[in-house]
């Protein structure tokens, strides 16, 4: 990997992808290794991409003095890079936070930038500040996509109509969040953008089954969309075993209280729904709800004056993490390995795969149960997706998850960790009608919160523990 020596002395690496004109990338986050922009769908088929990992992530250095971490000492680390090129102006890509570093590059030094391309920038950096009507104009468009795609009622309307109808009921929010806050669009879409939970789970498993071991990047792996010139691993097949699942029947979330009536769903309605964040579509993640979650906790001798079977405590834990910090792993965040791992020590679990009869798993993403399969222990790493494909997550399989119907069914924010406790609690009580029972011995309910840092589980069984 090739490198070169900062100002300070500091090592910095960057990554070369593709042929063509040199492209400059720089990773937003803030803090975030450049592994992140993959090849930028495909851009590294015209651009020769230079992704530089910045001080303290990737496979950069950390610097010995931290204040070098400042946006505007990063631009040193900018024109470090292009004097190592050797390249007389540059042309340069970035997002999010990473526009503050090149726009401060640009001011800089204006004689050095050929072009500058910021994908969803702050320019504050450079004293720009974007009015309430910039940020209407360039959100409304996407309001329109979005509200084109729900299903109105089963009306026709156009997109004027149909933007209106949505502001009447207040789904589509221009607001600014407080006074210091720059002012930020939002929409909420109907809930009827959200459908049926089935397919989504499997087309994260398509995703992750679509993509090489070597893909740049971890969340590369499992969060890249699947494109025909992306090789599929050994084995997996383009649809393998989908198709047949999206037509049958849904097999979770057919009680009324813990799912949103939703119209029949094909994996066509999914890769036709508006994009939220590439390559997670709208039909593939949670919808909006209310609801509330209460549960008694006692002791032994409290659960012997219950009327019903208890669910007995065999573990339980919380950890938590930065939310941006060098090196964090964003697909199986430490903490959740900690968290899970403390759980199971407590459990006296060895084999979470083959101990564990049942997991109620906060999923608000499809591609997010491979994943947490993973995190948690139930299967190595690259390999989460294999036991969604085959199965071995449905109701009938060996390891069912979120029999409820998960958060992809209902999503009452606030209480939706809780519900996942209580829905495991419910699996091993085996309360005929209060939700669909695997016969589970043991079940883990899994929540985590904030940028993937907070995490809590607990593993609750039909039998008291011993001791």
């Amino acid at each position: 990997m090739p490198n070169f020596s900062a100002y300070d002395r500091t090592p910095l690496a960057y990554h070369l992808v593709g042929e063509g004109e040199p492209l400059i990338c720089l990773p937003g986050g803030p803090m975030r290794a450049i592994a992140c922009l993959g090849d930028l769908g495909g851009l590294a088929t015209r651009r020769r991409l230079v992704l530089l990992d910045l001080r303290g992530t990737g496979a950069s250095g950390v610097p010995e003095d931290p204040s070098t971490y400042r946006r505007d000492r990063l631009v040193d680390d900018v024109e470090a890079l292009r004097e190592h090129l050797g390249l007389e102006r540059i042309d340069v890509l970035t997002h999010s936070a990473g526009a503050d570093p090149a726009l401060l590059h640009s001011a800089r030094h204006p004689e050095r930038l050929r072009s500058l391309t910021l994908v969803m920038p702050s320019t504050r950096a450079v004293g720009i500040e974007a009015t309430d009507q910039d940020l209407r104009e360039a959100a409304e468009p996407l309001a329109v996509e979005a509200v084109k795609a729900s299903v109105y009622e089963g009306a026709e309307l156009t997109e004027s109509e149909a933007l209106a109808a949505e502001l009447k009921r207040g789904r589509c929010v221009f607001a600014r969040r407080g006074p210091r806050r720059r002012p930020r669009p939002t929409y909420r879409p109907h809930p009827r953008l959200r459908e049926a939970v089935r397919v989504q789970r499997h087309v994260g498993a398509l995703s992750a089954r679509l993509l090489p071991a070597a893909a740049a990047g971890r969340c590369g792996r499992l969060l890249r969309p699947a494109r025909p010139r992306v090789h599929a691993p050994s084995g997996s097949a383009r649809h393998g075993g989908l198709a047949r699942r999206v037509q049958g029947p849904p097999q979770r979330a057919e009680e009324p209280l813990r799912s949103h009536p939703r119209p029949r769903l094909t994996l066509e309605k999914v890769q036709s729904s508006p994009m939220l964040w590439d390559p997670v579509r709208y039909s593939e993640t949670w919808p909006s709800s209310d609801g509330a979650c209460a549960m008694i906790l006692t002791d032994r001798a409290g659960a012997g004056r219950s009327p019903h079977p208890p669910a007995w405590v065999h573990g339980g834990a919380m950890r938590s993490e930065p939310t941006l910090f060098a090196g964090k792993d964003f697909v199986s965040p430490q903490a959740g390995k900690d968290c899970a791992a403390d759980v199971h020590r407590q459990a006296r679990i060895t084999d979470p795969r083959r101990e564990i009869d049942a997991v109620e798993m906060y999923v608000p993403f499809s591609c997010c149960e491979p994943m947490w399969l993973e995190n948690l222990g139930f299967a190595d790493e690259g390999e989460g997706w294999k036991l969604t494909e085959a199965g071995v997550t449905e109701l009938d399989g060996d390891l069912p998850v979120n029999p409820s119907g998960g958060v992809l069914s209902t999503n009452p924010m606030g209480a939706s960790g809780m519900i996942r406790f209580a829905e495991a609690a419910l699996q091993v009580r085996g309360e005929p009608g209060s939700t669909r029972s695997t016969g589970a011995a043991r079940a883990l309910g899994h929540a985590y919160g904030g940028g993937s840092q907070f995490f809590a589980m607990w593993l609750v069984g039909a039998q008291p523990p011993p001791g």
